[in-house]
């Protein structure tokens, strides 16, 4: 018999996510034929007991949560099952979150609620998916899936802000999510520092510039309203490349406005194409950012691992 696993974060969206859930709840357990829900607050409980969820070899496992929640599940699931075990999975994701990237574009007919749902394995197709392998603090090498973005930069060091739980950005979140983003990026952009960087582009193309901006996406969406005009499909087999350098702060200000109205190609100081993999490096630690999840590293690689897992559609 087939089975459905859910593992459901209550504490994402800064703890709101439990009231989304209760309202959708029954509609869920109705829809996926009385799911397993199992629910969990840490990552590293979620790398602790996915191992024993795949040894129940269930079908369908959604991410009830954030980005953030998808990311862990993500690479949990990764990390703990087989690779010759991984086609008998398919990845489905409910978004309780506040941005909700991996959901976008949002279609009314996987809202329940207003809230997005990825959840019909029947629409599910091979996603490709993007690996991180990065140089922590301690010197050592550690790796880390993606399927939405990943970026370098002012993104990341809002999304870090936005994370903070600085006291003013809690208070616009209960309120507003798109004006809580807008205030991380706006602080972030009038005192970020541009961060010179050596970047190689498939062993073929290399530079060395100031970025601003590095975004490696899988998906053009990111941070509330803000999306790349870039085409990338999800199984295209490379990652999309989007640079944005030398900028300051009033063309950081009018690079926002045009990424708000998804018209990012042709702008000045900026770049864009497509890698299958991207190497990084500069000579001090700054934040990277792959779906909302934030570490600190002078050096990272990007590769795709191309149509590695069934995604819901």
């Amino acid at each position: 018999m087939k089975m459905t696993t859910v593992i459901l974060n209550p504490r994402a969206n800064s703890e709101r996510a439990y009231r989304k859930w209760q309202k959708i709840e029954t509609a869920i357990r109705q829809r996926l034929r009385e799911p397993q829900i199992v629910q969990t607050s840490t990552c590293e409980e979620v790398f602790f007991i996915m191992p024993q969820l795949l040894a129940e070899k269930p079908t369908l496992v959604i991410a009830a949560g954030g980005d953030g929640t998808v990311n862990v599940v993500l690479n949990a699931l990764m990390n703990a099952a087989a690779e010759n075990t991984r086609d008998e999975i398919t990845i489905g994701a409910i978004g309780l979150g506040s941005s909700n990237d991996f959901h976008k574009p949002f279609i009314a007919e996987r809202m329940i609620a207003g809230v997005p749902l990825r959840v019909n394995a029947n629409t599910a197709q091979r996603h490709d998916l993007g690996k991180m392998t990065y140089r922590d603090a301690a010197g050592a090498w550690r790796q880390k899936i993606f399927i939405v973005n990943a970026s370098i930069g002012v993104t990341a060091a809002a999304n870090w802000l936005y994370n903070s739980g600085e006291p003013l950005i809690e208070w616009l979140q209960q309120r507003s999510v798109t004006a809580a983003i807008l205030w991380a990026a706006l602080k972030t952009l009038v005192r970020y520092h541009n961060v010179p960087a050596a970047l190689d582009l498939e062993g073929s193309q290399s530079l060395t510039t100031t970025v601003t901006n590095l975004g490696i996406i899988k998906n053009p969406h990111f941070a509330g309203d803000f999306c790349y005009d870039t085409p990338i499909a999800v199984d295209s087999g490379d990652l999309g490349v989007n640079l944005c350098e030398r900028m300051n702060f009033m063309e950081r200000l009018k690079i926002l406005y045009h990424l708000a109205h998804h018209s990012f190609l042709g702008r000045a100081k900026t770049w864009a194409g497509r890698a299958r993999r991207l190497h990084f490096q500069t000579a001090v630690p700054v934040p990277v950012e792959t779906d909302g999840e934030v570490v600190m590293t002078d050096e990272a690689h990007f590769e795709i691992l191309p149509q590695a897992l069934r995604i819901c559609q």
